[in-house]
């Protein structure tokens, strides 16, 4: 069962993401500086120990850059399909927030993360390819 980031985390970013519109009734996603900060934060929070919290918000907070990542990443089928590329995904962000070294810049640590999480999958999803290429088909003869 998934679990919710705790309400004190939710109002945390959720205070940082919007800010009320002058022009519209709605609110909108501030500068991405901001987003980027509240990602360091959550980040931090994630490596301090608070992962059950903090991976939704973690992931909530790259999921537009996360489904435009997906759609790059093309399945190997029949071993390997879009939502295995969106569960393998998730787990490799969730690692790299986890595991990477924080870059210096921290408005860049969205793009470390998303990088370094499709270079782990494009490299699974190249090797069954490779793996599917040498293997033999199967003849008439062997059924």
């Amino acid at each position: 069962m998934p679990t919710r980031p705790a309400p004190a985390v939710q109002q945390e970013v959720s205070k940082r993401l919007t800010r009320p519109c002058a022009c519209q009734r709605s609110s909108i996603v501030t500068l991405p500086d901001d987003r980027q900060r509240a990602l360091v934060g959550v980040v931090k929070a994630y490596r301090a120990g608070s992962r059950s919290r903090c991976a939704p918000v973690v992931l909530a907070l790259l999921g537009p850059a996360l489904e435009r990542r997906l759609g790059r990443l093309r399945p190997v089928p029949p071993a390997i399909n879009t939502e295995d590329i969106r569960q393998q995904l998730v787990v490799e962000v969730l690692e790299a927030a986890l595991c990477m070294p924080l870059p210096e810049n921290s408005l860049v640590l969205e793009r470390a993360i998303l990088r370094r999480a499709s270079q782990a999958v494009s490299r699974r999803l190249g090797r069954e390819l490779r793996r599917q290429q040498r293997q033999e088909p199967l003849g008439d003869e062997d059924v």
